[in-house]
């Protein structure tokens, strides 16, 4: 049995129709970007829903029609100590509007990147600062949605060659990796004896 995110979003891909598919084009999202992120990372789809303040989004019939995206994560199933295979673990969606790509609502507040499967690669990981540079890149790449996450989520980046086109982006992930790990001040002091 499925778990209520992974039904979720598949109930959303089926409502995104080729229309929403040719108009995310104007954002820089083609059709075989879209295909990848479909077959790999959990398929997007539309919602109707309504946001939050606390930065939330939930279902709502009478709501607005925005653009979700599965957050997933990679994981590997072993089967009766023989068969390793390859899946995603849906941990939460995000949902946005394209036309303002700099804004998301999570449905559960548990994803924190879009792209965490990069590390895995031991190559140079592209950074992007949003969710619809993630969905052009085809999901190669790595998008940070919650920049407040805990220093333990942060850990996995600090060794990751980080690929950062974009000086705002740039700044913004050395502050943080400052504000995680700092390093130590050393003051004074002797070797014992």
């Amino acid at each position: 049995m499925l778990d209520p995110l992974t039904t979720d979003s598949f109930t959303h891909a089926r409502a995104m129709t080729m229309a929403h598919r040719e108009r995310l084009g104007r954002y820089g999202v083609t059709m075989p970007a879209l295909a990848r992120v479909e077959c790999y990372y959990g398929p997007p789809g539309i919602a109707k829903l309504r946001t939050n303040d606390d930065g939330l989004w939930e279902p709502d019939s009478d709501g607005r029609a925005m653009l979700v995206q599965p957050v997933t994560v990679p994981t590997r199933l072993r089967f009766f100590d023989l068969i390793d295979v390859d899946s995603i673990e849906f941990v939460d969606t995000i949902a946005f509007n394209p036309a303002q790509p700099a804004r998301w609502w999570w449905r559960t507040g548990d994803g924190w990147a879009l792209g965490l499967h990069m590390l895995e690669r031991g190559a140079p990981v592209p950074v992007v600062a949003t969710p619809i540079e993630w969905l052009a890149a085809g999901g190669d790449a790595l998008v940070v949605l919650d920049w407040s996450a805990p220093p333990i989520r942060w850990l996995s980046l600090l060794d990751a060659p980080l690929v950062v086109r974009d000086d705002w982006l740039r700044k913004r992930l050395e502050q943080t990796f400052r504000r995680i790990a700092p390093r130590p001040q050393f003051v004074g002091g002797r070797h014992a004896a």
